[in-house]
């Protein structure tokens, strides 16, 4: 109801469902709905109010809305979302009463959970319907199933739901779209047969892209970072619900020691010098020429740190900026620095 037709503002708690009728079986929406439409409430969260499944400690770290069953003695239960994880398929039928009956049934399909899905249309009259969309075996992964693409592309999403389910949606209004213009330009003329390859060859591409979308997905999210470069980290919201502030507190800097070995400055990716970081595997091609030649200048022959002294190599580079210090104050401060603040 808040969805289609939210003039009517009915309440959003209720005792029990049974012997009161809070909520009309029927009901008038004040615009033209579409598939569109249909499709946003079978992938709700409740986005947006007070129930958003998104939110919250239950959500974790990355926002995700799926509340899987469990088995506890404890007293409790979760909140019923529309778009369910363990669904198999859903769908919506539209009905073009000005257009013939082979043409005018058009079923909008998505094979599992609806908000992993993509929906195809399937006119009625179509010859077969794609092969793509005739296997769903749960206890058998087949890369000829759009329903195992679409299962195992929403399970790979769970690692960053929020970021990840971007992408996905991306497609979704892609091919969703691409869709809705094909069946609006379908007319009495139309030949079904060359309606059924057009159907065909969509169901086609969908299971293709689907099946590239889990590589891209960990391509440009994995270990945390985008696109390996730039750190996505979390939320402020999850942090504190996760007393990040009551965590272990940097040491404060030393401005005499090596810029790396002050824990909470800027990290080697985050310099100028570095585009991403990927640079932390090639970087000994920016160093000084002493950090890679066996003469290397003794501790003694240095009094203030090299230039580059962002940790790029790690805690042995580290130790070696540590070790190329005159003071021997200095260096025995610098070393557990080292170990503080150097990511190996």
């Amino acid at each position: 109801y808040r969805m289609l037709a939210p003039q009517l503002n009915l309440p959003d708690e209720y005792d029990d469902l049974r012997p009161s009728e809070i909520y009309p079986a029927t009901a008038h929406t004040t615009r033209q709905l579409t598939p569109q439409d249909l499709m946003a409430v079978h992938r709700s969260f409740y986005e947006g109010t007070k129930y958003d499944m998104t939110k919250g400690v239950a959500a974790g770290a990355f926002g995700m809305p799926d509340r899987y069953s469990t088995s506890t003695s404890l007293h409790g239960s979760w909140e019923r979302s529309i778009s369910l994880y363990r669904t198999t398929s859903s769908h919506v039928v539209q009905a073009r009463a000005w257009l013939p009956d082979e043409i005018g049934g058009v079923i909008w399909f998505g094979p599992g959970a609806a908000h992993g899905t993509l929906y195809v249309p399937l006119l009625a009259g179509i010859s077969s319907i794609p092969a793509q969309y005739w296997t769903a075996d749960p206890g058998k992964i087949s890369r000829d199933s759009a329903y195992w693409a679409h299962k195992y592309v929403l399970n790979v999403a769970r690692l960053r739901y929020a970021d990840m389910m971007r992408d996905i949606k991306a497609m979704q209004v892609s091919f969703e779209s691409e869709g809705w213009a094909q069946m609006q330009n379908v007319s009495s003329s139309s030949s079904l047969q060359q309606l059924t390859e057009r159907t065909k060859s969509l169901a086609s591409r969908v299971l293709s892209a689907w099946w590239e979308l889990p590589d891209v997905l960990i391509q440009k999210y994995a270990d945390g970072w985008f696109n390996d470069g730039k750190p996505l980290g979390y939320s402020d919201g999850w942090l504190r619900l996760a007393h990040y502030g009551d965590g272990p507190t940097s040491p404060p800097e030393e401005p005499n020691l090596p810029h790396c070995c002050n824990p909470g400055t800027r990290s080697y990716y985050e310099h100028p010098t570095y585009a991403s970081r990927r640079a932390h595997t090639a970087i000994t091609s920016s160093l000084p020429a002493h950090y890679e030649h066996p003469t290397s200048a003794p501790r003694s022959a240095h009094t203030t740190a090299p230039a580059v002294s962002h940790c790029p190599g790690g805690l042995r580079l580290c130790i070696k900026q540590c070790d190329e210090l005159a003071d021997d104050a200095l260096f025995a401060q610098c070393v557990p620095r080292c170990s503080a603040s150097c990511d190996d």
